[in-house]
């Protein structure tokens, strides 16, 4: 799940080959004695998070955060009004296109990244879901997995296709 090591005064984790956590040693040793490293990870505040692909800071959006899903268009949901929902499980990408119309890449401007929890994504495109449904019978709701960067890096798109699968009539990808 994940791998660990020491480098510049900081325990690092690279956690599904994308999320990358820094811990300072100090703080790893002191929370060493009596915790799991998985839990040092989840609950330690005195941490840094990147993304190990582009190397920027990371804002990993979970339930607890309070941020919310619709309104952002780098990340989360978007809802145009019709059958499809645009799901964004992330930014970032690990190519370098001089086109690029989201100023995505490595050596691009952009100094934060952003990666939505699954089940946060999943449960909020499922209310949404409903709600269409809802409100307009006989509708085949659409997930189409896009981004503002490359979906495909998304640590955890094998399990949020299968779960959307659950969720929507279609699920479609944009890479």
């Amino acid at each position: 799940m994940f791998r660990k090591f020491v480098r510049d005064g900081y325990v690092t984790f690279i956690i599904r080959e994308t999320i990358e956590v820094r811990i300072p040693i100090k703080i790893y040793e002191r929370y060493s004695e009596r915790y799991s490293d998985r839990d040092i990870i989840t609950y330690c505040v005195q941490k840094e998070i990147y993304n190990h692909i582009t190397g920027r800071r990371l804002y990993y959006i979970t339930e607890e955060s309070g941020i919310p899903l619709i309104g952002h268009t780098a990340f989360g949901l978007i809802d145009r009004g019709t059958n499809l929902i645009q799901v964004r499980p992330c930014s970032g990408c690990n190519l370098n296109c001089i086109f690029c119309s989201v100023d995505e890449g490595v050596s691009k401007t952009r100094v934060t990244d952003y990666m939505v929890d699954p089940d946060y994504i999943i449960g909020e495109f499922g209310k949404l879901a409903d709600f269409k449904r809802r409100h307009c019978k006989n509708l085949d709701i659409e997930a189409h997995i896009d981004g503002q960067g490359e979906p495909f890096i998304y640590p955890y798109i094998v399990e949020l296709i299968k779960k959307l699968k659950n969720e929507a009539d279609i699920v479609s990808i944009q890479t």
